[in-house]
């Protein structure tokens, strides 16, 4: 027999036997109707695992940020629980991950967009940052949180994290740029305003005063620069802007008597006077009220006249 004969028979056997086409036998072990999804195709494909319920990926989130029991803490539960808040012990006990922290909460989010946990997601999401130190994109999740939670009970703590953000980010040299520090003094400030006696104000306070103290500094050295090269009209200026703007600061003394020495060197005399006894009436107990008084003595005693 030839082969172009025995292939018409097998052409002829498949066209009269229809489940050879796609269609198997049901008492095959291996094989079912098709659309009940065990055919061959199905066997080797990548198997999914069910999504994860809200609850659980909730709780799985907490864990991390608050830290899963590492072998020593499943050992000895008591032990671990007594170092839960010991930075240095706490470690050998839990195991913290904020950015899987973050990662699981993102996917709580993105899940279950209107889950009862959409407050603390926000919040822990904006708070594993902190700890990460990525206090740029902490501080745009701590925004977020005010506009999408106003009425949350943890909001005045958010204000006072976003003043920390900016806090924590500034350049600490005084000479350079001061932009984060006036914001964090601007945030602390609005912190006062809206709770200013809640339970950071205190420490909002004290922040501010760290700022002004910080921009007055950058104001004296700008001043002590000018001072130098000569040109006093420059440098009464910044003397002028620190002790106006900044009046509690440390060395706000120091600014006004600069500033009235600055008008001595112009020969602007009244101006000086005014200054000399500005500093007097202001900080009476100055380091710098000797100066003063004796250059206001001076200025009462009147002036010899030049024999010709």
């Amino acid at each position: 027999m030839s082969l172009r004969w025995l292939t018409s028979i097998v052409l002829v056997c498949l066209a009269a036997v229809p489940d050879a086409w796609g269609r198997v036998p049901p008492e095959s072990p291996f094989y079912e109707e098709a659309g009940e999804g065990r055919s061959l195709k199905n066997l080797f494909k990548a198997k999914t695992k069910p999504p994860a319920a809200e609850e659980d990926i909730y709780a799985m989130a907490r864990s991390y940020y608050e830290g899963r029991p590492t072998w020593l803490g499943k050992k000895y539960p008591e032990q671990a629980e007594k170092y839960r808040n010991n930075k240095w012990y706490r470690a050998y006990y839990f195991r913290i991950d904020y950015q899987k922290c973050i990662e699981l909460f993102q996917k709580l989010v993105y899940e279950y967009p209107f889950t009862r946990h959409l407050a603390d997601a926000d919040y822990f999401i904006a708070e594993s940052h902190f700890k990460l130190k990525e206090y740029e994109v902490a501080l745009q999740a701590y925004q977020d949180f005010l506009v999408r939670h106003p009425k949350d009970p943890r909001v005045e703590y958010v204000y006072y994290q976003i003043g920390l953000c900016h806090w924590n980010s500034r350049i600490k040299n005084p000479l350079r740029d001061q932009t984060e520090t006036e914001a964090a003094v601007a945030a602390f400030k609005t912190l006062l305003t809206i709770f200013p006696s809640g339970q950071y104000a205190d420490k909002a306070r004290n922040y501010v005063k760290l700022g002004n103290q910080s921009l007055s500094e950058r104001e004296l050295k700008v001043g002590d620069f000018y001072f130098k090269r000569k040109e006093f009209w420059s440098a009464s200026l910044r003397y002028h802007y620190a002790w106006v703007e900044f009046p509690e600061a440390t060395k706000a003394d120091y600014a006004r008597y600069r500033e009235a020495l600055c008008f001595e060197k112009m020969g602007r005399s009244d101006d000086a006077a005014k200054s000399y006894q500005g500093l007097l009436d202001s900080y009476p107990e100055s380091s710098y009220r000797k100066e003063a008084q004796k250059y206001l003595e001076n200025a009462k005693k009147p002036v010899k006249k030049v024999e010709q």
